[in-house]
Order: structure tokens, then sequence, then C-alpha cells
């Protein structure tokens, strides 16, 4: 931040942008003046992003194209607008006339945007911006104009390494001064990353990531967000609208999916037996055709084996016997999230609690969970019932995740805000870009390092950040919260029993 050379200004998806840029003066007056007064037209709030009118949207959007049969011709000349372009740095890729909405919503029928994908769009100054708007005006454009680079917008993350001094200090000086800005707005979370396209991650910017449900609130672009980067000093901020996600409720399989199921399989099955004309073994019969017969005969037996399985399974999992609830507890002179449960199972449940290992795991440390600190940066690993197994790694600066929370049992029960930290983790590259570690479904999964060692609980995600507890506080919480001792996978829980009771029989 401060201390480190400066970094090239930039940013990635949605609204964290407060470069102010200074327009360039046209040498006519009468011109100038005429910009002046529609210059408030153009968003240029992000550097990779910007049009007209303002203010563009929140990011991230979806779009549904819309058929040219639907507009009349009121575009300009496309090669007169990429030699614009080009003219100003900018190279023009293709453009698109679509609707643009947020998630959660649907698409308005007469909001139309045409969208133009390019790169080199910090190069467009708002005098450019302005002329091409007017040639849009004046052939009769009256919808939404937004130019945006996708690689820049859709740049990577990358964690911080743990010896970047900007861990220091952002958890000793920035980290608190942000927190007490954004106080009073809708914020949710608070990471810091590296974010960028550079071949050499530690080149990319360190980029500060919030997300927040008033994204589009001037107040966070006029008041709030230049103050984080005067008094930060960080070179690219990040803002998404965009919710942190409890995992848990996305796994459970509703009543109407299984039903779907079963009758996509009754469907499949009555196909099937449509094919199968007479006894594949019959006489004259050829080879192919009795090979084929077989296949199908073999499909349907698969179908008929899963109708089965989903009409004779139990989703009785056990019967919980404590959970902390959705809290925090201080550990360390640090709040962490919570958010955990013990199950008995049933004694007709089968308790196989093996877990598969990954090619990159070692298969030479048994099960067990780590109470030495977390190294960040290291490489860790997960099942879930989602996504199976991924990998990913440790940011280096723990996140700030701030939650409502219920204050009683009752369904009307007041809920207050509170916050905490947990550790965050983004898919490795060796996935592949943009994959996610995590998804719905995936909740309550391990975090295993490549040692075999438990060391955190899956319990929420963003986007292509996910987030875990450290599991040396989910065992720390148990203690507090049953009186009890916490066993590792290793110990030989007969014994302890038996030395228990002998114990008693001496007192």
């Amino acid at each position: 931040m401060g201390k480190h050379q400066p970094r090239k200004w930039r940013q990635t998806e949605s609204p964290l942008s407060f470069a102010r840029r200074a327009s360039r003066r046209h040498p006519d007056d009468q011109y100038r003046t005429k910009m002046d007064s529609t210059q408030g037209e153009i968003d240029t709030r992000l550097p990779y992003r910007k049009g007209w009118p303002k203010p563009l949207p929140i990011l991230p959007l979806s779009s549904k194209a819309v058929s040219p049969r639907e507009l009349p011709d009121l575009l300009p000349n496309k090669e007169e607008i990429k030699g614009f372009l080009k003219l100003h740095g900018v190279e023009f890729q293709f453009w698109s006339r679509c609707r643009r909405f947020n998630d959660g919503q649907h698409p308005d029928h007469e909001d139309i945007t045409l969208v133009i994908h390019c790169t080199g769009l910090e190069n467009f100054s708002v005098a450019a911006l302005e002329e091409l708007r007017l040639q849009f005006h004046n052939r009769g454009w009256r919808y939404r104009v937004e130019f945006i680079d996708d690689d820049q917008a859709n740049a990577p993350l990358h964690c911080i390494c743990p010896d970047d001094p900007i861990v220091q200090e952002w958890e000793e000086i920035h980290e608190q001064r942000v927190l007490r800005m954004i106080a009073d707005l809708e914020w949710q979370t608070v990471n810091v990353f590296r974010c960028g396209t550079a071949v050499e991650e530690g080149e990319c910017p360190i980029t500060v990531i919030i997300s927040a449900w008033d994204a589009a609130s001037d107040v966070w672009w006029d008041h709030i967000l230049p103050s984080i980067i005067l008094n930060v000093s960080c070179k690219s901020d990040y803002f998404r609208h965009r919710r942190c996600k409890l995992l848990s409720p996305q796994s459970v399989v509703s009543d109407s999916d299984t039903n779907a199921w079963l009758s996509s399989i009754e469907g499949t099955i009555a196909l099937l037996e449509t094919l199968i004309d007479g006894d594949p073994e019959r006489r004259g019969l050829g080879d192919t055709s009795k090979a084929g017969f077989r296949k199908i005969l073999n499909l349907i037996d698969c179908q008929r084996n899963n109708d089965a399985a989903i009409r004779t399974s139990r989703r009785e999992a056990g019967s919980i016997i404590a959970t902390s609830g959705q809290r925090t507890l201080e550990l360390d002179g640090r709040d962490w999230w919570v958010d955990w449960a013990l199950v008995r199972l049933p004694e007709r449940r089968g308790r196989d609690a093996t877990i598969l290992t990954h090619r990159k795991i070692s298969e030479e440390v048994g099960i067990q969970w780590s109470s030495k600190p977390l190294r960040e940066q290291n490489l860790v690993f997960k099942q879930g019932s989602a996504t199976g197994y991924t990998q990913g790694r440790i940011n280096g600066i723990k996140p700030i995740i701030s939650m409502k929370v219920e204050q009683g049992q009752a369904q009307n029960s007041d809920s207050f805000l509170v916050q905490g930290s947990a550790w965050a983790i983004i898919g490795s590259s060796d996935e592949g870009a943009g994959t996610a570690f995590s998804r719905p479904g995936d909740s309550g999964s391990l975090i295993l390092d490549s040692y075999n060692r438990i060391i955190g609980l899956l319990f929420a995600s963003e986007k292509l950040i996910s987030y875990f507890i450290p599991f040396a506080t989910v065992v720390e919480d148990i203690k507090r919260a049953t009186g009890g001792r916490v066993l590792t996978p290793t110990e030989d829980i007969a014994s302890i029993d038996s030395a228990d009771a002998d114990h008693e029989d001496d007192d």
C-alpha cells in the first residue's frame, strides 16, 4: 500500500472505481459548453466499463439477447465506430443488443442495452465518449450504451502471500479504519486479494473486495470509496453487488425434486422397453443385434436400480444433540464465525466415515486435525457432495463477514448484525480459471491440507470465494458448549471410556 511501489490503477467486476479522470477540453468553446452540460450523463466510474446514461446498472449482470427484428436499425455504421475507437486507443471486438438485469430479477422488455465489447477502454476519455454519444443520439438510438473490457472486468483473483507486508499493514492499521468508514452501510463481506492479468501474481494490484446490498447508493461512490482510497492508499478496489450465502439450506433435496427424478426414470424405462422386441437370445438374431439388446436391458436394469434406491432411501441422518447456532466465538483476540452441529447417528444407519484421498493428498498420514496455526497460501482440498474433490488456496488476509443473527427462537424474533472472521479460499489455477472451490450442497465439507489433516469446516461462499471456520475453533467451541472432550479420529475411544470408568471406580 503506502510503502509499496505505485501500481497501475485497475479494477474488476462491479463498481468500486473512484478515479476522477479529467476530460479533455475541446478547442471549440461552444462545443465545450455543450459537452459540460451533458457530461453528467456519461458513467466513467469503472475504468473497464463506461457508457450512458449514468448510472449504469450495478454488476454482475445477466443478459438476454434482443432479436434485430425487435428494433429498428438505429445504430451508427459499425466500421465507423471501430475506426473512432481505434483512433482513441480502444480495440473493438463485437457488439450485441440485449436486456441486462441483476440476479433475482426479470428482464424489462423496455430496457435495452447495446453492449460494445472492447479492450483498452481505460484510454477512452469523457470527451471522446460524449462525441460518440452524440453520434448515437443523432441516429435516433435512445437506449443504453455500455462499453466493457471483458478481460479486465473478469480478471482473476490471486491469494496474497503470507510474507507480503500488506498482511500486517492491513490487519494492524487499515482493517478497523475501513470498517469504521462503512459502519453505517449495508455491506456483508470485506476481502483483500490481488486481482489482475499480469503473468506474475505479485505484480497484480492489491484489491479491496466489498460485497454489499446497497451497492448502487451514491454514498459509496461520492464519499465512502474515495475516503478508502485516500486513507488506505490502495490502487485498486473491487465492489460487488452480491450476497455471501450460507450453503447449508441449499443442500436439502426437496420432495418435488425427488418426484421429478422418479418420473424421469419411469419415462426412460418406458422408452427403453419400446426398443426391446422379443427375446434377445432367440434364434436367428445376429450377434450385433443381440449385443444391442443386451445393452438396452442393462440400461433398464440400471434405471430400475436407481428407482429402487430413491424409493427406499432414508433421509433421516440422526438426531441433533448439540449445535452452535449461527454466532461468533472470541478466540486469540479475534471473533470467529462458528456454525456446527453434533449429530447422533441411528443404530441402523451405516457409519462409514472414510474420506477418500485425492491424488495430491498424502496417503501416509491418517486423518487427523491440525492444531498448528494455518499457513496461508497452502494448497487445500475438500470433498463436497455437490462438486466432489476441488482444490484451492487460502488467502493471507482474513475476511470480515457481517451477517444477521436471530436474537431468539421465536418466528418473529429480532435480528441484528454480527461481524466475525473466517478464512477465505479461492479455487486453485490448477482447476482452471474461474473455477469455484465450492457450490451449494457442499456445506459442512471438511477442508484438508496435503497431509490429510482436517484444518477447517466449510460454511459459506460468494461467487468464487469460499469461507471456512478453522477446525481448532470448532473443537474449542464444542468443548465450551458441551463441557465434554473432543477426540481426534486416531484416538481409541473404547480405551478412553475404560479409563474414565476406572477413574470413577477409584473415586
